[in-house]
């Protein structure tokens, strides 16, 4: 098992966890199931070779701390990759963007204030 610590606690909605398939060359295969905090999810292909990602989602998990398991399939060995974490990212603007905004609009009226000023001479 592995326990994922991740800071703040963010709303994680999927994860992804790349693996390589040998088909049992080596003594390496792709695990038979993957638990996340508890829940095993199955579906994993076990007859593609080479690397290969599978997409757990749905999950809505609201906790900074994840444990995954990976559990064997018949081959003796499992080798994950990598694992990533997804979350629905909330859109927030920039500080810097209500500002940028501000000085484009002050520009554009001191612009059509010019030219007002050198259409009536």
């Amino acid at each position: 098992m592995v326990n994922f610590i991740l800071s703040g606690t963010p709303i994680i909605n999927s994860i992804v966890v790349w693996f390589d398939n040998t088909l049992g060359g080596g003594g390496v295969g792709a695990p038979a199931s993957i638990s996340v905090n508890g829940t095993s999810f199955t579906g994993i292909p076990q007859s593609v070779a080479g690397p290969q990602a599978f997409t757990i989602s749905g999950l809505n998990i609201t906790s900074n701390n994840i444990a995954v398991q990976f559990f064997q399939g018949s081959n003796p060995w499992v080798m994950i990759g990598e694992v990533t974490f997804n979350s629905a990212a909330s859109a927030v603007p920039e500080p810097v963007s209500p500002l940028l905004m501000l000085i484009g609009l002050t520009a554009l009226l001191l612009l059509r204030g010019r030219l007002r000023k050198i259409s009536t001479s």
